[in-house]
């Protein structure tokens, strides 16, 4: 991300991910006009209008009240999916802090062992928390606890609730 203070004390902000930018100032389009022809000059570009979804987050603007609200829903849903928990029973509830986990908790029938060494732990926790960094600030908790079945399993379920 790479800001710039205006004379006129506003900031402009271009976010750049790999071939993926966002401008950003909140008011004066001439200013962002003008950097995107600068921009133009040094770069092949191709406009797409207003932002309307990037990196996963969904955009949605209400020029009338001013808002701009940022939504993961839908690649909440594909995290869901692809960890077949889409069809998961959803919880309004983190985990509680209380909870302590521990060697007994983990399977001791060999057929829970193997379905274990199946599930892929780090990359479920890592997509609860590129939503957490993004726009999910409220998922830190339940991304944040330690990882088992049955946590990772309510965190999931956690998101489909709140997603």
């Amino acid at each position: 991300m790479y800001t710039r203070k205006l004379a006129d004390e506003s900031r402009i902000y271009l976010i750049l991910y790999v071939n993926d930018m966002l401008i950003a100032i909140r008011s004066n389009q001439t200013k962002i006009g003008k950097l995107k022809r600068s921009l133009h000059d040094k770069f092949a570009m191709k406009e797409l209008g207003q932002a309307r979804h990037i990196l996963g987050v969904r955009i949605e603007r209400n020029q009338t009240s001013k808002t701009l609200w940022l939504s993961q829903s839908d690649y909440m849903h594909k995290v869901l999916k692809h960890f077949n928990m889409d069809n998961a029973k959803p919880v309004s509830t983190p985990l509680p802090t209380t909870i302590q986990l521990s060697d007994r908790d983990s399977p001791s029938i060999e057929e829970e062992r193997k379905l274990n060494g199946k599930i892929p732990y780090a990359s479920a926790v890592g997509s609860i928390m590129y939503a957490m960094v993004a726009t999910r600030s409220s998922v830190c908790r339940r991304g944040c606890q330690p990882v088992h079945v049955k946590p990772r399993t309510k965190a999931l379920g956690d998101c489909q609730t709140h997603s």
